[in-house]
C-alpha cells in the first residue's frame, strides 16, 4: 500500500510540475474571444488583436505601425498560487525599428498598477525568460510582449509557456505529504 501511494504521489507531482498556465500556446485563436489580450497605445485601451496580430501554424506574428506600444498577453486574475513562476516565449524574424520586449505585469486586485515584475529583450532567433514571484493570489499578472517606438516591422512568438518553479511543486508535495502523514495518524 505504501508503494502505491508512493508511486500515485510521484506521477502527481510530475504533472503539477510540468503544467504550464499558457492557454491556447499555439495561438489558435486571437478573434474577439481569445484568451490572448491586446492593448494598443494610440487610445490606451484594449483593442482587437486582429489590428496587429495574425496567427498560423502555432506563430503569432505581430505587428507594428506607429510610434506607440502594442502589447499582445495574457491575463491571470487571481488565478495564480503564491509561489515562483518562469514565463518564457520564443522570437524570431524580428523586423522591428524599435525596441520589442517580453514583460510579467503585475497589478493589485481590482487593475490598479503595482509594477512590472521583470521584463526581457526580444532577441531575435532567441528565449526571453522572465522568473517573478507571486506573493499575492488575489493579485492580477500579466505575461505576454510588447514593443515601444515603432513606426513599422514585424516579430514572431512561438512556445509560450508560464510554469511554476521547481520549488513551489516541492512545497506543494511536501503539504501533500504532511497531509497524507496526519491523516494515516490519527486513522
Amino acid at each position: 500500500m505504501k508503494k502505491l501511494v508512493l508511486v500515485l504521489a510521484v506521477i502527481a507531482m510530475a504533472g503539477i510540475a510540468s503544467a504550464d498556465f499558457i492557454t491556447d500556446p499555439t495561438y489558435s485563436d486571437v478573434s474577439a474571444t481569445s484568451t490572448w489580450l491586446g492593448y494598443e497605445g494610440t487610445v490606451w485601451s484594449a483593442q482587437p488583436l486582429s489590428l496587429f496580430v495574425t496567427s498560423a501554424g502555432g506563430v503569432a506574428t505581430v505587428t507594428g505601425a506607429n510610434a506607440n506600444e502594442y502589447s499582445f498577453y495574457q491575463e491571470f486574475a487571481g488565478t495564480l498560487a503564491v509561489g515562483d513562476y518562469t514565463w518564457t516565449v520564443d522570437a524570431s524574424n524580428i523586423t522591428a525599428d524599435g525596441g520589442a520586449t517580453a514583460f510579467v505585469k503585475h497589478l493589485d486586485a481590482l487593475g490598479g498598477w503595482i509594477g512590472f515584475e521583470g521584463t526581457d529583450a526580444l532577441v531575435d532567433g532567441s528565449t526571453a525568460s522572465i522568473s517573478f514571484s507571486v506573493t499575492d493570489a488575489t493579485h492580477i499578472y500579466q505575461v505576454g510582449t510588447s514593443t515601444t517606438g515603432w513606426t513599422s516591422g514585424s516579430y514572431d512568438l512561438t512556445n509560450p509557456s508560464l510554469v511554476p518553479e521547481p520549488a513551489t511543486m516541492g512545497l506543494f508535495a511536501l503539504a501533500g505529504g504532511l497531509l497524507m502523514f496526519v491523516r494515516r495518524f490519527r486513522s
